[in-house]
Protein backbone atom coordinates (compact mmCIF):
# COMPACT_ATOMS: atom_id res chain seq x y z
CA UNK A 1 0.00 0.00 0.00
CA UNK A 2 1.56 3.53 -1.22
CA UNK A 3 1.27 6.44 1.30
CA UNK A 4 2.05 9.32 -0.50
CA UNK A 5 2.54 13.15 0.72
CA UNK A 6 -0.58 14.80 -0.56
CA UNK A 7 -2.39 16.29 1.64
CA UNK A 8 -5.51 18.69 1.70
CA UNK A 9 -7.02 20.79 4.50
CA UNK A 10 -10.08 19.64 5.90
CA UNK A 11 -10.67 22.35 8.23
CA UNK A 12 -12.92 24.90 5.84
CA UNK A 13 -14.74 22.24 4.58
CA UNK A 14 -18.91 22.68 4.98
CA UNK A 15 -20.61 19.63 6.01
CA UNK A 16 -23.70 19.01 4.70
CA UNK A 17 -26.56 17.42 6.60
CA UNK A 18 -25.74 14.14 8.03
CA UNK A 19 -22.01 14.82 8.30
CA UNK A 20 -20.94 14.24 4.28
CA UNK A 21 -18.88 16.45 2.53
CA UNK A 22 -16.67 16.27 -0.98
CA UNK A 23 -12.80 16.75 -0.57
CA UNK A 24 -10.24 16.80 -3.12
CA UNK A 25 -7.80 13.16 -2.56
CA UNK A 26 -5.64 13.16 -5.45
CA UNK A 27 -4.34 15.45 -8.07
CA UNK A 28 -3.52 15.64 -11.36
CA UNK A 29 0.17 15.78 -12.08
CA UNK A 30 3.54 14.33 -12.17
CA UNK A 31 5.61 15.08 -8.69
CA UNK A 32 9.16 13.22 -7.02
CA UNK A 33 8.93 11.23 -4.46
CA UNK A 34 12.59 11.24 -2.85
CA UNK A 35 12.04 7.25 -1.95
CA UNK A 36 9.41 6.07 -4.41
CA UNK A 37 10.82 8.24 -7.25
CA UNK A 38 8.72 9.71 -9.88
CA UNK A 39 4.87 9.83 -9.32
CA UNK A 40 2.47 10.14 -12.11
CA UNK A 41 -1.33 10.88 -11.96
CA UNK A 42 -2.54 11.39 -14.98
CA UNK A 43 -6.47 11.45 -15.88
CA UNK A 44 -6.44 7.76 -16.71
CA UNK A 45 -5.38 6.50 -13.20
CA UNK A 46 -7.51 9.14 -11.50
CA UNK A 47 -10.44 7.53 -13.54
CA UNK A 48 -8.96 3.83 -12.72
CA UNK A 49 -8.96 5.00 -8.97
CA UNK A 50 -12.52 6.49 -9.12
CA UNK A 51 -13.46 3.01 -10.71
CA UNK A 52 -11.99 1.31 -7.80
CA UNK A 53 -14.50 3.00 -5.40
CA UNK A 54 -17.46 3.23 -7.37
CA UNK A 55 -17.33 -0.69 -8.55
CA UNK A 56 -16.22 -1.51 -4.89
CA UNK A 57 -13.02 -3.92 -6.33
CA UNK A 58 -12.15 -4.45 -3.14
CA UNK A 59 -16.09 -5.69 -1.88
CA UNK A 60 -16.68 -3.01 1.04
CA UNK A 61 -16.30 0.43 1.39
CA UNK A 62 -13.28 2.77 1.35
CA UNK A 63 -12.45 3.81 5.45
CA UNK A 64 -10.80 6.78 6.74
CA UNK A 65 -9.50 6.56 10.13
CA UNK A 66 -7.19 8.68 12.65
CA UNK A 67 -3.35 8.87 11.27
CA UNK A 68 -3.26 6.07 9.52
CA UNK A 69 -4.57 3.49 12.89
CA UNK A 70 -2.40 4.83 14.71
CA UNK A 71 -4.36 5.16 17.49
CA UNK A 72 -7.41 2.70 17.90
CA UNK A 73 -8.62 1.71 14.47
CA UNK A 74 -11.66 3.62 14.72
CA UNK A 75 -13.36 4.97 11.49
CA UNK A 76 -13.33 8.59 10.76
CA UNK A 77 -15.53 8.45 7.95
CA UNK A 78 -16.62 6.23 5.21
CA UNK A 79 -15.86 7.00 1.08
CA UNK A 80 -19.32 6.55 -0.72
CA UNK A 81 -19.17 8.18 -3.95
CA UNK A 82 -15.70 9.56 -6.33
CA UNK A 83 -15.75 11.82 -9.21
CA UNK A 84 -13.36 12.90 -11.79
CA UNK A 85 -12.99 16.09 -11.84
CA UNK A 86 -10.25 18.20 -14.12
CA UNK A 87 -7.95 18.45 -11.35
CA UNK A 88 -8.30 15.23 -9.60
CA UNK A 89 -9.94 12.42 -7.55
CA UNK A 90 -12.51 13.17 -5.26
CA UNK A 91 -14.33 11.49 -2.66
CA UNK A 92 -17.45 11.82 -1.54
CA UNK A 93 -17.19 11.10 2.42
CA UNK A 94 -19.85 10.09 5.25
CA UNK A 95 -18.22 11.72 8.37
CA UNK A 96 -18.85 9.84 11.61
CA UNK A 97 -19.95 12.19 14.43
CA UNK A 98 -16.65 12.67 16.73
CA UNK A 99 -15.08 13.05 13.32
CA UNK A 100 -16.95 16.10 12.04
CA UNK A 101 -16.59 17.82 15.36
CA UNK A 102 -13.37 17.29 15.66
CA UNK A 103 -12.71 18.64 12.00
CA UNK A 104 -14.86 22.00 12.96
CA UNK A 105 -13.20 22.77 15.95
CA UNK A 106 -9.45 21.98 14.56
CA UNK A 107 -8.19 19.17 16.11
CA UNK A 108 -8.00 17.37 12.66
CA UNK A 109 -6.81 19.22 9.90
CA UNK A 110 -5.34 17.00 6.58
CA UNK A 111 -6.63 14.71 4.53
CA UNK A 112 -3.98 11.56 3.23
CA UNK A 113 -5.18 8.95 0.57
CA UNK A 114 -3.93 5.85 0.77
CA UNK A 115 -3.97 3.24 -2.83
CA UNK A 116 -2.55 1.11 -4.52
CA UNK A 117 -0.74 1.27 -7.78
CA UNK A 118 -1.88 -3.15 -8.38
CA UNK A 119 -4.08 -4.79 -6.08
CA UNK A 120 -4.28 -8.79 -6.20
CA UNK A 121 -8.06 -9.74 -4.79
CA UNK A 122 -8.83 -13.04 -3.40
CA UNK A 123 -9.67 -14.45 -6.56
CA UNK A 124 -5.88 -14.05 -8.25
CA UNK A 125 -7.25 -11.11 -10.54
CA UNK A 126 -5.09 -7.92 -10.54
CA UNK A 127 -6.38 -4.67 -10.49
CA UNK A 128 -4.89 -1.65 -11.24
CA UNK A 129 -4.85 1.41 -8.96
CA UNK A 130 -6.94 1.05 -6.23
CA UNK A 131 -8.19 3.19 -3.61
CA UNK A 132 -8.13 1.80 0.12
CA UNK A 133 -8.95 4.79 1.67
CA UNK A 134 -7.15 7.35 4.02
CA UNK A 135 -6.66 9.28 6.91
CA UNK A 136 -6.99 12.61 8.93
CA UNK A 137 -3.79 13.68 10.95
CA UNK A 138 -1.93 16.89 11.54
CA UNK A 139 1.48 16.29 10.68
CA UNK A 140 2.38 16.10 7.00
CA UNK A 141 4.64 13.06 5.59
CA UNK A 142 7.27 14.98 4.01
CA UNK A 143 7.31 18.53 5.72
CA UNK A 144 9.63 20.50 3.51
CA UNK A 145 11.17 18.10 2.03
CA UNK A 146 9.88 17.93 -1.60
CA UNK A 147 7.93 21.67 -3.59
CA UNK A 148 5.11 22.89 -2.06
CA UNK A 149 2.95 20.94 -4.86
CA UNK A 150 3.70 17.85 -2.36
CA UNK A 151 3.86 19.54 0.86
CA UNK A 152 1.26 21.06 2.60
CA UNK A 153 -1.66 22.11 0.61
CA UNK A 154 -4.34 24.21 1.28
CA UNK A 155 -7.53 23.98 -0.23
CA UNK A 156 -9.73 26.83 1.60
CA UNK A 157 -10.80 29.25 -1.48
CA UNK A 158 -14.74 29.01 -1.33
CA UNK A 159 -16.94 30.21 -4.45
CA UNK A 160 -18.95 33.32 -3.48
CA UNK A 161 -21.94 34.79 -6.05
CA UNK A 162 -25.66 35.92 -5.74
CA UNK A 163 -28.39 33.74 -5.33
CA UNK A 164 -31.13 32.76 -7.84
CA UNK A 165 -34.94 32.40 -7.85
CA UNK A 166 -35.76 28.96 -6.48
CA UNK A 167 -39.05 29.52 -8.78
CA UNK A 168 -36.80 31.21 -11.30
CA UNK A 169 -34.39 28.21 -11.47
CA UNK A 170 -37.16 25.88 -12.08
CA UNK A 171 -38.63 27.79 -14.86
CA UNK A 172 -35.33 27.95 -16.77
CA UNK A 173 -35.24 24.46 -16.15
CA UNK A 174 -39.09 24.18 -18.03
CA UNK A 175 -39.99 22.77 -14.32
CA UNK A 176 -43.23 22.81 -12.32
CA UNK A 177 -43.03 25.08 -9.24
CA UNK A 178 -43.64 22.05 -7.47
CA UNK A 179 -40.47 19.96 -8.45
CA UNK A 180 -38.40 18.88 -5.61
CA UNK A 181 -34.56 19.53 -5.36
CA UNK A 182 -33.80 15.84 -6.87
CA UNK A 183 -35.78 16.85 -9.94
CA UNK A 184 -33.79 20.15 -10.12
CA UNK A 185 -30.73 18.77 -9.55
CA UNK A 186 -31.51 15.81 -12.31
CA UNK A 187 -32.32 18.38 -14.87
CA UNK A 188 -29.12 20.10 -14.43
CA UNK A 189 -27.16 16.99 -14.83
CA UNK A 190 -29.17 16.18 -18.02
CA UNK A 191 -28.06 19.68 -19.61
CA UNK A 192 -24.85 19.25 -18.76
CA UNK A 193 -24.22 15.93 -20.25
CA UNK A 194 -25.78 16.67 -23.54
CA UNK A 195 -23.68 15.76 -26.07
CA UNK A 196 -21.58 18.00 -27.82
CA UNK A 197 -22.44 18.92 -31.47
CA UNK A 198 -20.54 16.04 -34.12
CA UNK A 199 -17.31 17.40 -35.48
CA UNK A 200 -17.62 18.80 -39.30
CA UNK A 201 -16.54 16.01 -41.21
CA UNK A 202 -12.73 15.76 -43.18
CA UNK A 203 -12.81 16.28 -46.64
CA UNK A 204 -11.76 13.21 -48.28
CA UNK A 205 -8.20 12.63 -49.75
CA UNK A 206 -7.42 12.92 -52.72
CA UNK A 207 -7.98 9.80 -55.07
CA UNK A 208 -4.37 7.90 -55.90
CA UNK A 209 -3.84 8.31 -59.60
CA UNK A 210 -0.49 7.83 -60.56
CA UNK A 211 -0.24 9.55 -64.22
CA UNK A 212 1.09 6.51 -67.10
CA UNK A 213 4.15 5.48 -67.44
CA UNK A 214 5.50 6.06 -63.70
CA UNK A 215 7.92 3.18 -62.57
CA UNK A 216 7.70 0.82 -59.47
CA UNK A 217 9.80 2.76 -57.42
CA UNK A 218 7.94 6.08 -58.16
CA UNK A 219 4.94 4.45 -57.61
CA UNK A 220 6.22 3.15 -53.94
CA UNK A 221 7.33 6.71 -53.22
CA UNK A 222 4.11 8.10 -54.29
CA UNK A 223 1.77 5.66 -52.02
CA UNK A 224 4.33 6.38 -49.17
CA UNK A 225 3.74 10.14 -49.45
CA UNK A 226 -0.31 9.81 -50.21
CA UNK A 227 -2.39 10.87 -46.63
CA UNK A 228 -3.74 7.71 -46.46
CA UNK A 229 -1.06 5.54 -46.12
CA UNK A 230 1.06 8.26 -44.13
CA UNK A 231 -1.37 8.01 -41.18
CA UNK A 232 -2.00 4.30 -41.57
CA UNK A 233 1.66 4.05 -40.96
CA UNK A 234 1.83 6.30 -38.33
CA UNK A 235 -0.70 4.79 -36.13
CA UNK A 236 0.97 1.74 -36.93
CA UNK A 237 3.82 2.92 -35.28
CA UNK A 238 2.35 4.36 -32.20
CA UNK A 239 -0.01 1.24 -31.46
CA UNK A 240 3.88 -0.71 -31.80
CA UNK A 241 5.42 1.71 -29.37
CA UNK A 242 2.39 1.91 -26.95
CA UNK A 243 2.69 -2.04 -26.56
CA UNK A 244 6.47 -2.11 -26.21
CA UNK A 245 5.75 0.60 -23.50
CA UNK A 246 2.98 -1.19 -21.85
CA UNK A 247 4.73 -4.59 -21.74
CA UNK A 248 7.72 -3.00 -19.86
CA UNK A 249 5.92 -1.44 -17.90
CA UNK A 250 4.20 -4.60 -17.11
CA UNK A 251 7.42 -6.43 -16.33
CA UNK A 252 8.60 -3.70 -14.34
CA UNK A 253 5.92 -3.97 -12.15
CA UNK A 254 5.98 -7.88 -11.72
CA UNK A 255 9.94 -7.54 -10.90
CA UNK A 256 9.38 -4.73 -8.48
CA UNK A 257 6.68 -6.94 -6.60
CA UNK A 258 8.43 -10.09 -6.85
CA UNK A 259 11.39 -8.28 -5.33
CA UNK A 260 9.36 -6.31 -2.47
CA UNK A 261 8.06 -9.45 -1.23
CA UNK A 262 12.11 -10.82 -0.73
CA UNK A 263 12.65 -10.91 3.02
CA UNK A 264 15.57 -12.15 5.48
CA UNK A 265 15.19 -13.34 8.98
CA UNK A 266 17.98 -12.24 11.61
CA UNK A 267 17.57 -12.88 15.45
CA UNK A 268 13.49 -12.79 14.89
CA UNK A 269 13.57 -9.92 12.81
CA UNK A 270 12.64 -8.94 9.19
CA UNK A 271 14.12 -7.32 6.77
CA UNK A 272 13.58 -6.23 3.08
CA UNK A 273 15.19 -4.56 0.37
CA UNK A 274 15.20 -0.29 0.49
CA UNK A 275 13.29 0.93 -2.23
CA UNK A 276 16.29 2.40 -4.43
CA UNK A 277 18.07 -1.44 -4.76
CA UNK A 278 14.85 -2.60 -6.18
CA UNK A 279 14.36 0.02 -8.97
CA UNK A 280 18.03 -0.84 -9.57
CA UNK A 281 17.65 -4.37 -10.07
CA UNK A 282 14.27 -4.29 -12.02
CA UNK A 283 15.22 -1.78 -13.88
CA UNK A 284 18.37 -3.53 -14.79
CA UNK A 285 16.64 -6.83 -15.34
CA UNK A 286 13.86 -5.49 -18.30
CA UNK A 287 16.49 -3.38 -20.12
CA UNK A 288 16.78 -6.35 -22.27
CA UNK A 289 20.81 -5.59 -22.75
CA UNK A 290 23.30 -7.76 -21.15
CA UNK A 291 26.11 -5.13 -20.24
CA UNK A 292 23.45 -2.88 -18.94
CA UNK A 293 21.89 -5.59 -17.20
CA UNK A 294 25.13 -6.48 -15.39
CA UNK A 295 25.78 -3.01 -14.42
CA UNK A 296 22.66 -2.46 -12.88
CA UNK A 297 23.02 -5.66 -10.90
CA UNK A 298 26.90 -4.59 -9.86
CA UNK A 299 25.47 -1.05 -9.14
CA UNK A 300 22.66 -2.36 -6.91
CA UNK A 301 24.96 -4.37 -4.83
CA UNK A 302 26.59 -1.30 -4.09
CA UNK A 303 23.86 0.37 -3.24
CA UNK A 304 22.89 -2.16 -0.77
CA UNK A 305 26.52 -2.03 0.53
CA UNK A 306 25.65 1.81 1.40
CA UNK A 307 22.36 1.88 2.50
CA UNK A 308 22.02 -1.68 4.23
CA UNK A 309 18.90 -3.64 4.77
CA UNK A 310 15.40 -1.57 5.75
CA UNK A 311 14.31 -3.50 8.79
CA UNK A 312 10.30 -4.36 8.58
CA UNK A 313 8.17 -2.42 11.40
CA UNK A 314 11.09 -1.11 13.10
CA UNK A 315 13.22 1.65 12.80
CA UNK A 316 16.65 0.54 12.81
CA UNK A 317 18.98 -1.84 10.12
CA UNK A 318 21.14 -3.70 9.76
CA UNK A 319 24.84 -2.39 9.91
CA UNK A 320 26.61 0.44 12.45
CA UNK A 321 24.24 1.77 14.75
CA UNK A 322 24.63 5.76 16.09
CA UNK A 323 23.19 7.33 19.36
CA UNK A 324 22.21 10.42 16.99
CA UNK A 325 18.79 10.20 16.40
CA UNK A 326 17.34 10.32 12.85
CA UNK A 327 16.57 13.76 12.60
CA UNK A 328 20.18 15.05 13.60
CA UNK A 329 21.71 12.83 11.34
CA UNK A 330 19.63 14.03 8.36
CA UNK A 331 20.76 17.39 9.11
CA UNK A 332 24.06 16.91 9.46
CA UNK A 333 24.01 14.69 5.95
CA UNK A 334 22.28 17.59 4.26
CA UNK A 335 24.66 20.18 5.33
CA UNK A 336 27.41 18.49 4.73
CA UNK A 337 26.04 17.69 1.16
CA UNK A 338 25.70 21.25 0.63
CA UNK A 339 28.92 22.29 1.67
CA UNK A 340 30.70 19.26 -0.78
CA UNK A 341 28.57 20.74 -3.55
CA UNK A 342 29.90 24.40 -2.99
CA UNK A 343 33.33 23.61 -2.65
CA UNK A 344 33.17 21.20 -5.92
CA UNK A 345 31.23 23.94 -8.31
CA UNK A 346 31.74 27.53 -6.21
CA UNK A 347 27.79 27.33 -6.51
CA UNK A 348 25.27 26.92 -3.59
CA UNK A 349 22.69 23.65 -3.55
CA UNK A 350 18.85 24.29 -2.35
CA UNK A 351 18.06 22.65 0.91
CA UNK A 352 15.15 20.70 -0.93
CA UNK A 353 17.65 19.23 -3.19
CA UNK A 354 20.20 18.42 -1.11
CA UNK A 355 17.55 16.50 1.33
CA UNK A 356 16.42 14.79 -2.24
CA UNK A 357 19.79 13.28 -2.70
CA UNK A 358 20.19 12.46 0.95
CA UNK A 359 17.22 10.33 1.17
CA UNK A 360 18.08 8.68 -2.01
CA UNK A 361 21.61 7.33 -1.16
CA UNK A 362 19.90 7.00 2.43
CA UNK A 363 16.61 5.84 2.21
CA UNK A 364 16.36 3.95 5.45
CA UNK A 365 17.45 6.88 7.08
CA UNK A 366 14.76 8.31 5.46
CA UNK A 367 12.49 6.18 7.00
CA UNK A 368 13.65 6.64 10.27
CA UNK A 369 13.13 10.16 9.88
CA UNK A 370 9.34 9.30 8.92
CA UNK A 371 9.11 7.48 12.25
CA UNK A 372 10.25 10.24 14.09
CA UNK A 373 8.17 12.90 12.76
CA UNK A 374 4.80 10.30 13.33
CA UNK A 375 3.97 9.88 10.09
CA UNK A 376 2.24 6.96 10.85
CA UNK A 377 3.18 2.79 11.74
CA UNK A 378 3.74 0.16 8.61
CA UNK A 379 0.89 -2.29 8.11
Amino acid sequence: MSRYGYWVDVSQKLFEAGGTSWIQALPVGTYEHPVYGTMNFTPERIKRFAASVKDRVRGIDPDIDYDHKAQDGKAAGWVRDAEVRPDGLYLNVDWTKPAAESIKAGEYRYFSPEFDDEWTDPSGTKHEDVLFGGALTNRPFLKDLLPVNLSEITTTTQLTGGTLDPKALRAMLKLGEGASDDEVVAAIKKLSESPAPPAPTPPAPAPLTPPAGVTEDALTKLLSEHPVFKELSERVTKAETAAAEADRARQLSETRARLAGLTATMSGRKYVLPPAVIDAIAEGTVAGDPIKMSDAFVGSLEQLTKVGFVELGERGRMGSQTEKDATTQLGELVANTQAAHFKATGKQLSYAAAVQHVVRQSPELYESYRQDSYAGKEE
